[in-house]
C-alpha cells in the first residue's frame, strides 16, 4: 500500500491561484519546504514522503501522500507527536479556508486509543479538529478535515498540522496526510471550482456528508455532519458562497 513519493501543497484565493508553497513533486523523496517539529514529549516513527490509497477500498487511486508514524517519547505523557508546517504568505486579508485529506494505518496496535487526532491551525491557532476512529485492532480509516479562518492582514504566516496520539509505545500505527488546500473561503464552492455555487457544489457536498466526511461538517460543530450542516450549507448557497 506504500511507496515514497510527494505531497503537494497549494496556496489560491478566489479560485486563481495566488502563491505556491509546494515543492513541486518531491522526486528527490524530500519533504522540504516541509518542517516536521516534534511537540514536547512527542516523537514520529518516520516523517517521508509516500505514495498512499488514502480511501482503502475506494474508488481514488493510490497518490502522494505524507506518511507518520506519531507517537510518544515518554509513555503516558497524554497526547504527543508532531507539528508538520511551512511558512505561506497570504496575498490579501479575507476569508480562507484550510482543509487536507487524512488516513490511519494500524498494524500492530495495542491500544483502543486514537488513530491520530488531527488540528489544522495557523500561526498557533487551531481552524479545525478532527480524531481518527480507535485503533482496537488493525484496519485503516481515512476523511478530510477542513476549517474557514479570517486573516486580518495580508502576510506570512506558519500553516500547519498537528498529528498527535495518546498512547503506547509498542505499536505500529501510522498517519498519512494528503490533499492539503488552501483557498479563498467561499464554503459553498464546495468543489473548489472558483465560479458561483452551482448544483454541482451541492452533489460534491451531500457525497461528502453521506460518506460522514470531516470536510461536511460546514458548520464546525466538530461532530458527525447532520442536519445542521446541511441548513448551514444551504445558507450559504443561496447567498452565494
Amino acid at each position: 500500500m506504500i511507496r515514497w513519493c510527494s505531497l503537494l501543497v497549494w496556496l489560491a484565493f478566489g479560485g486563481a491561484v495566488q502563491a505556491q508553497v509546494v515543492n513541486p513533486d518531491f522526486s528527490s523523496g524530500s519533504l522540504a519546504p516541509w518542517t516536521v517539529s516534534h511537540t514536547t514529549w512527542g516523537l514520529t516513527r518516520l516523517a517521508i514522503v509516500s505514495n498512499v490509497d488514502m480511501d482503502g477500498p475506494g474508488p481514488r487511486e493510490a497518490g502522494p501522500a505524507c506518511a507518520l508514524g506519531v507517537g510518544q517519547r515518554v509513555p503516558n505523557t497524554g497526547a504527543q507527536g508532531v507539528l508538520f508546517w511551512q511558512t505561506v504568505q497570504f496575498p490579501s486579508p479575507g476569508r480562507y479556508r484550510f482543509g487536507a485529506s487524512w488516513a490511519v494505518q494500524s498494524i500492530v496496535p495495542a491500544s483502543p486509543s486514537s488513530g491520530g487526532v488531527f488540528e489544522l491551525y495557523i500561526d498557533n491557532e487551531v481552524v479545525a479538529t478532527h480524531a481518527a476512529p480507535p485503533t482496537a485492532g488493525p484496519g485503516f480509516w481515512w476523511g478530510e478535515i477542513a476549517g474557514e479562518f479570517d486573516r486580518e492582514i495580508a502576510g506570512v504566516a506558519q500553516l500547519g498540522i498537528r498529528v498527535t496520539r495518546s498512547a503506547p509505545q509498542n505499536e505500529t500505527v501510522y498517519q498519512f496526510l494528503d490533499d492539503i488546500t488552501l483557498t479563498g473561503g467561499c464554503l459553498a464552492d464546495f468543489n473548489h471550482s472558483g465560479g458561483t455555487p452551482d448544483d454541482a457544489d451541492v452533489a460534491a457536498f451531500f457525497d461528502a456528508w453521506n460518506e460522514g466526511l470531516g470536510s461536511a461538517d460546514v458548520n464546525q460543530s466538530g461532530g458527525t455532519p447532520d442536519d445542521a450542516d446541511v441548513a448551514y450549507f444551504y445558507e450559504r448557497w443561496t447567498q452565494g458562497c
